[in-house]
């Protein structure tokens, strides 16, 4: 079952005539996933270890004095441990995580995760969370805007459509796909047929009245038969700025002397291999640059073609793969570490 970061297809519960700040206690995912679709909530994914009971008595002092928020946010925690297949639903790794969801907008038996916070980072728990009460409180028209417009800038293409790109479920939305592949054109797909709600608002968003639809760099770019004629004409790359992923990947690589690919950022570390690639960094008082992979699928998907390693974190120096965390950590074992990623930084780049 893959990790519910996008939708959720159980029925959505009756919302509560009134709620309160506490914090509930869940044991399984029905009934975890059932509180979440009331209304906007935080949950915690904890765990029997001090760090994670530090947090706690955090979560519950935030709980007992929310930021403000309409509806009012709602305060549900698990223990990952004795909950695994929930926390791997949810794409827990590590525990603290918090999760912040609420209903989709536009479908409300739809959950969308829209922002994490891993580790123990007090600050950084509250900054968020005062964000996500201010999103929560936002009238409908501006919540599913600002829904559609998370949606369109997602990736450099998006294509809205019936089904994805390995199993397109109309006609149009299938030679597109094949249009796109002839050509090479990475794209993010959006089903619309999992969201009616979104299918209806998209036609409004869009001005346009079919599927499926394409957006470029966040902009209405056409159908499938401005696709077409764009391709007949030449034009269509250019018109959609499709870079292949390999020439985006070297830019990336040849903008940076010292590059990690990770998911999250130094700051907020989204998973624990990423975090202890961080501290090993971080420890050595090297200076590096991040790319979150988890904010653009086709670099996720592409760079582990490119560098043959199929995990993350990656990092790289001088354009040059010098491996993923085991490496790193056995680099580090045989005191190779510092003189591996010098030595790197003396070459020309490898990414030019």
């Amino acid at each position: 079952t893959p990790p519910l970061t996008s939708s959720c297809l159980l029925p959505r519960p009756p919302r509560a005539s009134t709620m309160t700040s506490i914090v509930s206690i869940y044991t399984t995912f029905d009934s975890l996933h059932s509180a979440m679709l009331l209304g906007p909530s935080i949950v915690l994914f904890t765990h029997a270890d001090p760090i994670a009971t530090h947090m706690e008595s955090v979560f519950l002092a935030l709980a007992t004095s929310p930021p403000p928020s309409t509806p009012p946010l709602s305060f549900l925690q698990i223990d990952a441990g004795k909950a695994p297949d929930v926390a791997r639903r949810f794409a827990v790794t590590q525990a603290p995580t918090f999760v912040f969801a609420h209903p989709a907008p536009t479908d409300g038996s739809r959950l969308v995760v829209a922002a994490r916070v891993v580790g123990a980072d007090p600050g950084r728990l509250n900054e968020v969370a005062e964000g996500f009460a201010k999103t929560a409180s936002l009238p409908k028209e501006e919540a599913v805007k600002r829904y559609i417009g998370g949606l369109v800038e997602r990736a450099p293409v998006v294509v809205f459509m019936k089904g994805d790109r390995e199993e397109p479920k109309c006609k149009f939305s299938r030679e597109l796909v094949g249009i796109f592949a002839e050509e090479g054109i990475e794209f993010s797909g959006v089903d619309i047929l999992a969201d009616e709600g979104l299918r209806a608002e998209m036609k409004t968003y869009s001005n346009w009245p079919t599927y499926p639809q394409v957006y470029a760099k966040g902009k209405f770019a056409g159908g499938l038969d401005v696709m077409k004629e764009l391709r007949e004409n030449g034009e269509l790359k250019e018109a959609l700025g499709a870079v292949p992923i390999e020439e985006r990947i070297k830019a990336l690589l040849s903008s940076k002397d010292i590059l990690l690919f990770m998911k999250g950022n130094k700051a907020s570390p989204q998973c624990g291999f990423s975090r202890q690639m961080v501290e090993l960094l971080g420890n050595k008082l090297i200076e590096y640059d991040t790319f979150d992979i988890l904010e653009d699928e086709d670099i996720r998907a592409g760079l582990k073609k490119f560098s043959n390693w199929p995990t993350y974190p990656q990092l790289y120096v001088r354009g040059q793969f010098i491996g993923g965390l085991d490496i790193c950590k056995e680099l580090e074992e045989e005191d190779e570490f510092e003189s591996t990623i010098k030595e790197h930084l003396e070459k020309p780049s490898a990414a030019a």
